[in-house]
Order: C-alpha cells, then structure tokens, then sequence
C-alpha cells in the first residue's frame, strides 16, 4: 500500500524517505515562503513572483527571473550551516575555474553569497546552460 503524501508546493509532494530525508533529522524541504520572498528581494532584488520548482530531494530549487535573468534559487534544509554551504560553493568555483559547466554564484546587494530566511541558508545561481562542445 502507498503511503500518503501531502502537497508542499505548487503539485509537488512529500516523499517518504527523500523529503524528509535521515527520517526528518535534517529537516524537510524548503518551500516557497513570504520570507524567503523577502530575503530575495530586500538582498538580490528579486522580485516576487510564481516561479518553477525545479525538483531535487535536498533543496527548494526554484527558477525565477530578474529582469531577462534566468536564475535559480536554492533555498537549503535546516541541516545545512554555513561552513558546509561555502564549502559547497568553494568546490563549485573550482569545478568552474577548471572548465567543468556548473552554475554561477549571484551574490547578494551586498557582497553576501548566501543569506537567511529562517533557520534555512538561501543562495543564488545563474541558470547554467552549457553545451557539450563548451
């Protein structure tokens, strides 16, 4: 028998044993919130806006525009902290350097290259568009 799912956002659905990934320990996942709305667009100057769920188990990863930028927001369960999140994005930046097609760090207003909405870290991609003849 299937067990019950519950709507998180816009048609998506919790999965046992992946949304609420090492059982809930870690958190579940993120969805849309008027706070993340707010940290979007007071630090990125995103404005609010429908947006697309791009899937993953781990992160809210939604695509939104900023004028004719495609970007995407990664919002992160709680679990995650600061010291992981720069390294995630260290490795990210070398994995680039070195010729390898990942996304493109948005930093905030600021300088910042993640911010708070809650107990979640939040940051900002350019939609990676590669080719394989990149």
């Amino acid at each position: 028998m299937a067990r019950p799912t519950r709507p998180i956002n816009r048609g998506a659905r919790t999965v046992p044993g992946v949304d609420d990934a090492g059982g809930g320990r870690r958190g579940l996942r993120a969805v849309v919130s008027a706070e993340m709305w707010e940290v979007l667009a007071a630090r990125w100057g995103i404005p609010r806006q429908p947006g697309r769920d791009l899937g993953g188990s781990l992160n809210l990863n939604l695509l939104v525009s900023r004028g004719a930028e495609q970007l995407v927001v990664r919002v992160h369960r709680p679990s995650v902290r600061p010291a992981r999140l720069e390294a995630i994005q260290a490795v990210r930046a070398r994995l680039d350097a070195a010729g390898v097609p990942c996304s493109a760090l948005v930093p905030a207003r600021d300088g910042a290259r993640w911010a708070r909405a809650g107990d979640r870290l939040v940051e900002v991609d350019r939609l990676a568009r590669w080719s394989a003849s990149r």
